[in-house]
């Protein structure tokens, strides 16, 4: 059973179908769905024809229907496609008849401008809302399917219709013509099934009857487009997707048409044209801008070229054509005046001119400013106010002009001053103008206002008195000064600032009753009336000047003058003869300061004097001069030595001395010239030092000389005070820094503590004599004492012997040395063998042979081993040897032999974790070293076979030495905990990647904790040993002994354990081991060094038993050395480096602050030779240091 096409009637819409049926079945007719508006489309059954009208709503460019026929038995199906055809029957409509705008005149600027949009609606035959329909899936290829996406033009969306955007859209080339405006480049081309890449989510709104709608389509093209005979077809869909589907399935929804963009569409091509019916031609359509709505099409209208501002209103009419229909509307544009126009002055500059001090009324109406605004249609409201001088805004009270802000008239509010100082001849300011009431543009102008002078200033002296000078003895007519008075008022003003000098009152000469001044009554140039002013008798005159204007205004002026003087008068000594005592001089040393100063009268003002010894005028002249100084006095000087134990000279000297006032050597005028007499007495001084009868003593002595044995006596005598001067002994303790030897006040030495040839065979002791002279004299003698050897010390190794060993062999030639004199038969041949006492397994372990060849005679002793060794068993071994010398009596000890097992790369590494504590002083650390990566290792010799690395990314604040497995920490590290993580291989043992685990804990320990620290010396223990945590006997972790001392501390101080810091271990000597410990502790401030230490000693024995560590020193002092740093004064200074000390002990490293003690051999409260600052001086009691130019405050 089939359908099939019998008729369509296409006047009425109307379309029959007919079944092919068996003669016996009657056919039945089913409408299955209609994809679009199936309230356009309404069917009819008669007989076998199936007849299907389209109402007359139909709108749409297609329907598609699904029809079933059956039978009752079989059912068959077919689709119907109806495709409506267009006509022009309708013109286009715009939305109203006449279009209104506004425009301003600045609106002409950046063109092309947008100023109005027009809405045009088609006219379309009404429908009622759509309704969503049920989606069936069909199984379908569609071709010659093609999306137009339009660039621009006449695209139109109708009611209801909703707006896709194709997937797979790959290729765009193929050029299309549209609406004879629009340029389409396109080409579909889809890969089929391809869903990944042509996956498209489409959002549709498809009216307000229906819903939103997701759908996802994916289909293909299999045939490309050849030709376009008419407008192309643009296909809508709609998607509404509930259930999943497959690759080659369809969904199918609403099918719609956009007008003028499908075949046999609604609409024709829409064309706008603008004409212009007044105004000029300075707007259009935009060709390229339209928006497309379900009503209609918006058109939007721009200027293009400037509207100027002569032209307030533009007329145009808007034409919509599509080749068959048109239609028009009417767009009225008015053109508003905006203010860009600032209010103008009539002119730019405005002049005034009144007199000063002008009595009123006030405000005095000065003038009137006028401003227009050139915005002609706006309000002319214009406000104006000023600035400048004479205006003060912050206070108007002080102000000396305003302005009316309405009509612009400026008024003086108070008298104005044209004279200085006050004053100003001139004023200028600046009237401002602004529209929109205040709130607008501003314009401007200047005013000027001239002040006319009045004769209101008299003539005043500027300094009140005035100083001048005339040489005494002078002429009459010499200018003596000139004086000078000030009249503010205006020069050029008539005579108001013409001034006529006099003197008021004068000076009179006694003799002749006449004036001893003149003035000249215009320049008032004061000269002398007569001649001969006399400076001793009359040193000073005043007179009183008066200086007059023009209109009898006075004003007066004092001048002083003063007589200066000349040299007209003799000098004179202010005594006859001088008398002085002095001290001898001491050798050739001569004294800088004077001995004597003698003074001059002379009556004149200033004089040159010149002083000098005449020469041969007494004993003694040759050994004195005379020097001039700077107050005119004169000194007397030593030039050569005075002896007092000289017999002429110890009576004294008289000799003549002079002076002049002219200057230089200049005798010939006796006039000015002055003599006088000069005794000098001579006073003895301790100025020689004892002598000694032996100066050079040498003596020997055996070095087990008992104590108080006398060596040699010194005889020494003084030539000062007729020698009975006294003389006392002493020994220069330079030369016996260990205080060996005495001596008495009679000058015997004698033995004082053990001598030692071998600590020193020679000694030079320096014996002082000291005169009882003020200041005392000292002499040197020289003892030089032999101490001659006796047998006292055995045998030592030659040196430090450390053999490494491993398998049985010979382990090492071990020497001998002996402090004693060999000449004396005191050291070789030596003899060796292992002490008796040794341990059982040194004796099983190690042989000791004496080869008296060796060593060229001198003997020497093979040490051997007797079997293997483990170094995991036991890194070393102690073995003790016993040498013995051939002196008589023959001296024996035992020196102990270290034989190191050497370490072969045996055993396996585990893994391994480490802690570190980096104390960062100051927080200035430079890239420091802080330990190396630890893995548990038996072996301890086989750095060179490992290999480390991080574990992932490096830590920025750190960095790795590959081949050592050191750590560093970089420079600006802030304090915290920091958890690294390594990997070590092991290329003997092919071990990779065994981890490593390191925390570093950083913390900043102030300048102060470190100079308010305390220490401790230990022995016995190195700084490894104080730190470490793992017991390599029992092979375990045991709490530090750096940890315990840090707890004891704490205990003692009775303050928490964090507030307690070990901030210091260093290592002072290796063997024996001596370290050094430094700690600090706090509450509020910081405890000082003494209590610290205090707390230690008071505990000294508990500390050493809780801790273990044998403590020899509380408070490290390098001075206590006696007499090995410093002969005399001897200061501990702390010396603080910022380069840190590293102390790395395996499974714990502590990386301290680098501290030493050092001895300098100085007093310190008198020493000035380093400059104090703020770091090694703090001030105290919470001040503050400042470091300035001239020390610290």
């Amino acid at each position: 059973m089939g359908l099939e096409r019998i008729g369509t009637t296409e006047q009425t819409d109307i379309i029959h179908w007919r079944a092919a049926r068996h003669p016996i079945h009657t056919v039945s007719f089913r409408l299955l769905y209609v994809c679009q508006r199936p309230d356009c489309i309404v069917f009819q059954r008669l007989c076998q024809v199936f007849t299907v009208y389209v109402k007359v709503c139909v709108w749409l460019c297609v329907y598609e229907l699904r029809l079933a026929a059956s039978d009752n038995l079989k059912e068959n199906y077919t689709t119907v496609v109806i495709h409506v055809k267009d006509v022009n029957d309708n013109p286009p409509v715009f939305e109203r008849p006449t279009y209104r705008t506004q425009i301003t005149e600045e609106d002409d600027r950046n063109l092309p401008k947008r100023v109005l949009q027009v809405h045009h609606t088609p006219s379309l035959p009404s429908a009622s809302p759509l309704k969503p329909c049920m989606l069936v899936p069909c199984a379908r290829n569609i071709r010659n399917l093609m999306l137009l996406r339009p660039l621009s033009g006449c695209l139109s969306r109708l009611p209801g219709w909703s707006r896709i955007v194709m997937a797979a859209v790959t290729d765009v080339s193929q050029s299309i013509s549209l609406c004879s405006d629009i340029l389409l480049n396109l080409r579909l081309k889809v890969a089929a099934g391809n869903l990944e890449r042509n996956l498209l989510l489409i959002k549709s709104w498809v009216g307000e009857a229906c819903i939103d709608t997701i759908g996802v389509f994916l289909y293909s093209i299999s045939a490309s487009l050849q030709s376009l005979d008419s407008r192309p077809l643009f296909m809508r869909i709609d998607l509404a997707m509930q259930t999943a589907f497959s690759a080659s399935s369809l969904l199918c929804g609403y099918l719609g048409l956009d007008a003028c963009l499908c075949n046999e569409c609604l609409y024709s091509v829409i064309v706008f044209l603008i004409s212009i019916t007044k105004g000029y031609n300075v707007m259009k359509v935009h060709s390229n801008i339209r928006e497309f709505t379900k009503d209609g099409i918006i058109l939007f209208l721009e200027i293009f070229r400037s509207i100027g501002n002569t032209k307030w209103k533009y007329e145009l009419t808007l034409v919509a054509s599509d080749s068959l229909n048109e239609n028009q509307t009417t767009v009225v544009v008015h053109v508003n005046d905006v203010n860009d126009l600032p209010p103008v002055f009539n002119s730019t500059l405005y002049s005034a001119v009144m007199e000063e001090e002008f009595g009123g009324p006030h405000p005095y109406r000065l003038l009137q400013v006028t401003a227009s605004d050139g915005d002609k249609d706006r309000p002319q409201n214009i406000v104006y106010f000023l600035t400048g001088q004479g205006i003060d805004p912050d206070n108007p009270a002080n102000s000396k002009f305003d302005i009316n802000r309405t009509t612009g008239e400026i008024f003086v509010l108070k008298p104005l001053d044209r004279d200085q100082p006050n004053g100003r001849p001139q004023w200028r300011f600046t009237v401002f103008a602004q529209d929109e009431g205040g709130e607008g543009l501003v314009g401007y102008a200047d005013v000027q206002v001239n002040l006319k002078d009045i004769n209101d200033n008299a003539p005043i002296f500027p300094q009140g008195v005035y100083f001048g000078n005339v040489t005494e003895n002078g002429t009459a007519g010499m200018v003596v000064m000139t004086m000078t008075a000030v009249d503010y008022d205006d020069p050029s003003e008539g005579t108001n600032a013409r001034l006529i000098y006099s003197i008021e009152k004068n000076v009179i000469e006694e003799e002749t009753g006449s004036p001893i001044f003149e003035i000249e009554s215009e320049t008032g140039v004061i000269k002398t009336a007569v001649c001969c002013l006399d400076r001793e008798r009359t040193p000073d005159y005043s007179i009183q000047v008066v200086a007059m204007d023009g209109g009898g205004l006075k004003g007066t002026g004092t001048a002083s003058i003063r007589v200066k003087d000349i040299n007209d008068m003799p000098p004179q000594f202010t005594k006859d003869e001088w008398f002085t005592e002095v001290d001898e001089t001491d050798g050739a040393n001569l004294p800088e300061t004077p001995i004597l100063t003698v003074t001059v009268h002379d009556e004149d003002e200033t004089n040159k004097f010149q002083y000098k010894v005449i020469e041969n005028s007494g004993y003694g002249a040759d050994k004195f001069t005379m020097v001039r100084n700077n107050d005119g006095t004169g000194s007397l000087k030593i030039v050569q030595a005075l002896d007092y134990e000289d017999q002429l000279q110890s009576n004294g000297f008289r000799f003549r001395i002079q002076v002049n006032d002219k200057g230089e050597d200049n005798d010939n005028d006796k006039y000015h010239v002055a003599y006088s007499w000069v005794v000098v007495k001579l006073r003895d001084i301790n100025d020689n030092k004892p002598q000694f009868e032996r100066p050079n003593i040498e003596v020997s002595v055996y070095e087990n000389a008992e104590v108080g044995k006398s060596l040699e006596t010194f005889k020494a005598t003084d030539p000062d005070q007729g020698g009975k001067s006294k003389v006392k002994y002493a020994i220069d303790r330079t030369s016996d820094r260990k205080r060996q030897f005495s001596i008495s006040q009679e000058g015997t030495v004698s033995i004082q503590r053990n001598l030692d040839r071998e600590e020193t065979p020679r000694h030079q002791v320096k014996v002082l004599a000291i005169d009882d002279g003020v200041p005392p004299k000292t002499a040197t003698a020289t003892l030089t004492v032999i101490v001659q050897d006796i047998n006292d010390n055995a045998p030592t190794f030659l040196k430090d012997y450390r053999p490494k060993h491993v398998p049985p062999r010979k382990v090492v030639e071990v020497l001998a040395t002996d402090d004693d004199d060999r000449s004396k038969s005191n050291g070789p041949p030596f003899t060796f063998r292992m002490d008796a006492n040794a341990d059982d397994i040194i004796r099983a372990s190690f042989k000791v042979e004496h080869d008296q060849k060796g060593a060229n005679g001198d003997g020497m002793a093979v040490v051997s081993s007797l079997r293997s060794f483990d170094r995991e068993q036991q890194k070393e071994y102690l073995i003790p040897i016993v040498i013995k010398d051939s002196g008589n009596p023959a001296m024996s000890g035992t020196s102990t032999l270290t034989v190191v097992i050497g370490d072969v790369n045996d055993n396996k590494m585990q893994p391994g974790s480490k802690e570190i504590f980096v104390y960062n002083y100051m927080g200035q650390a430079p890239d420091t070293e802080i330990g190396r990566v630890y893995v548990y290792d038996l072996d301890d010799w086989d750095l060179p076979d490992k290999k480390f690395y991080w574990e992932g990314a490096e830590h920025p604040r750190f960095k790795l030495n590959e081949d050592s497995g050191m750590i560093i920490m970089r420079h600006g590290t802030r304090d915290g905990r920091y958890n690294l993580r390594f990997k070590v291989y092991d290329r003997k043992h092919t071990q990779t990647d065994v981890p490593a685990n390191v925390t570093v804990t950083v913390r900043e320990i102030p300048h102060e904790a470190v100079i308010n620290s305390g220490s401790v010396r230990i022995s016995g223990l190195t700084d490894e040993d104080f730190i470490r945590v793992w017991n390599y006997r029992s092979q375990s972790i045991q709490r530090s002994k750096a940890d315990r001392f840090r707890d004891k501390l704490a205990d003692l101080l009775n303050t928490d354990r964090e507030n307690v810091d070990v901030f210091s271990v260093q290592l002072r000597h290796k063997h024996p081991p001596v370290t050094d410990i430094r700690f600090a502790a706090h509450g509020s401030p910081y405890y000082k060094p003494v209590k610290l230490n205090g707390k230690v000693l008071m505990h000294r024995e508990e500390i050493e038993k809780d801790v273990g560590i044998n403590i020899t020193m509380v408070g490290i002092d390098e001075c206590l050395y006696e007499n090995q740093m410093c002969e005399g004064s001897c200061t501990n200074t702390l010396d603080i480096s910022n380069l840190p000390y590293m102390v790395n002990a395996n499974k714990t490293a502590l990386v301290g602050v680098r501290v030493d003690v050092i001895a300098e051999c100085t007093c310190g409260a008198r020493n000035f030779s380093k400059s104090e600052t703020c770091r090694s001086s703090p001030c105290y009691n919470g001040g503050r240091c400042h470091e300035g130019r001239y020390g610290l405050r």
